[in-house]
């Protein structure tokens, strides 16, 4: 366990910052149930009731909450009734558990109500502090908080790639360009990863509202003929540039 993370499953509060939306809830989703398990910093250790209940997000004591959708603020209301709350003792675990979704959109006022926990915490309440960055916290809330960067999922290039094609669709030709300068770098191997997860997400766009559903399977079609070059033993070079050549001629490609 690193020391960033001894300290995330130990201290009365934590931030956790970086990575994407769903890679903080994650991470808070599983810090929390670890501090909710029945083996205590030794969780979670996803069998005891505590844990099940955590993975299937219906623990009483672990409780989330987000900004206002419409402010996009996290108000001085919303801290106070966590304050009230925080005082309560736990239903069921040790400890209550309080995920903060974008907390990093508090103001100064918000804050401040906030510090007010975090100098004297209750002993049976824990607080994750979601954020993009904390830098937007003040001084005195970070100096009262360990601190956890969520490191980003770091994909691999097919998968990457095979998400830019979407994008490279309906920009045309000249991103489908660009994009095949890097396709013709991957190993056949790759490659074809490449083209099996493209193909899974245009029928996935194909399915969406709105979605232009013929483009989306011509271009599955021509992704599929791709592949079959790859079975024959075609360069990797030459199947990108049949790709990037194809698709912009409109035999595969999305319309905007």
């Amino acid at each position: 366990m690193t020391q960033a993370n001894s300290k995330s499953r130990q201290t009365h509060a934590v931030i956790l910052w970086g990575g994407s939306e769903e890679e903080r809830l994650e991470r808070a989703r599983s810090l929390a149930a670890g501090r909710v398990c029945a083996q205590g910093d030794k969780g979670p250790c996803g069998v005891c009731p505590h844990c099940v209940k955590a993975v299937k997000g219906i623990h009483p004591d672990i409780l989330i909450y987000d900004h206002n959708p419409d402010s996009r603020l996290f108000s001085v209301a919303q801290v106070r009734a966590i304050r009230e709350d925080a005082v309560i003792l736990p239903n069921e675990a040790a400890v209550k558990v309080y995920i903060l979704n974008h907390a990093d959109s508090m103001n100064a006022a918000a804050q401040n109500a906030m510090l007010k926990i975090l100098e004297e915490p209750p002993r049976s309440a824990v607080f994750y502090l979601l954020a993009e960055t904390p830098g937007r916290f003040l001084p005195t809330v970070l100096s009262r908080c360990a601190i956890e960067r969520v490191a980003p999922e770091v994909l691999p290039e097919s998968t990457q790639l095979a998400r830019e094609l979407i994008t490279a669709l309906e920009r045309g030709p000249l991103a489908l360009a660009e994009l095949s300068f890097r396709l013709d770098k991957l190993s056949r191997e790759e490659t074809r990863d490449f083209l099996d997860q493209a193909r899974v997400l245009l029928l996935e766009r194909a399915r969406e509202p709105g979605a232009d559903g013929p483009g989306c399977i011509r271009a599955y079609e021509t992704l599929g003929r791709a592949e079959q070059y790859l079975d024959f033993n075609v360069g990797v070079v030459h199947v990108a540039g049949y790709l990037a050549a194809a698709l912009s001629e409109g035999s595969g490609g999305l319309p905007k």
